[in-house]
């Protein structure tokens, strides 16, 4: 009997193993030359086209706060296909500032509610360099500007921020660097 409990238990283990160990499938990388056709961004003087720009409503009571997520290949004109090099931008809006009458229908976030948070990444052969940058408190030079989307209707957002590379103990480094860009979304709620 005690043959027969070991044989079970061993044969359970082994099921759960098996069955606990699924591989995912690999990551499919889009083709080379693939954009979304929804915007493009300008990153330390060159222009690349979004591959995706996603848009989602992270507080429900205020009205036109949002979070839009971007990534562009920043590879260059000849991109190797062993080197990955993308650029993830994360633009949060809390709050915005009314305009008037004569401009309804594009709202301009306050200052000091937008946070842009970008992630420089290069995948090579030789490792990963994960290089991250963030606006700084307050800085008139950049402007964001949103034409809201009404009833799922597109919604156009043009930007030309000022970030800083963040250390991993969050401290600023080196002089800000300008990223700018146009892009548009279908808000998904």
């Amino acid at each position: 009997m005690k043959r027969y409990y070991t044989f079970l238990a061993a044969l359970l283990f082994s099921t759960l193993f098996i069955t606990s160990c699924n591989k995912d499938e690999e990551e499919v990388l889009p083709p080379a030359g693939y954009t979304c056709g929804c915007g493009n961004l300008s990153w330390r003087g060159a222009g690349s086209a979004l591959l995706d720009a996603n848009f989602i409503v992270p507080i429900d009571t205020i009205d036109y706060s949002r979070k839009y997520y971007l990534t562009a290949d920043i590879r260059g004109e000849n991109p190797s296909m062993d080197i990955t090099h993308n650029l993830n931008v994360e633009i949060e809006i809390m709050d915005v500032t009314p305009l008037p009458l004569e401009q309804v229908g594009f709202f301009i976030p306050k200052p000091d509610t937008v946070e842009v948070r970008i992630e420089d990444v290069r995948i090579s052969p030789e490792g990963t360099v994960i290089k991250r940058y963030k606006t700084t408190p307050y800085d008139s030079t950049s402007v964001i500007t949103v034409q809201p989307s009404f009833f799922g209707s597109t919604e156009s957002v043009n930007f030309n921020v000022k970030v800083r590379r963040v250390l991993d103990n969050g401290e600023f480094a080196g002089f800000p660097e300008t990223v700018q860009g146009d892009f548009t979304v279908v808000p998904q709620n």
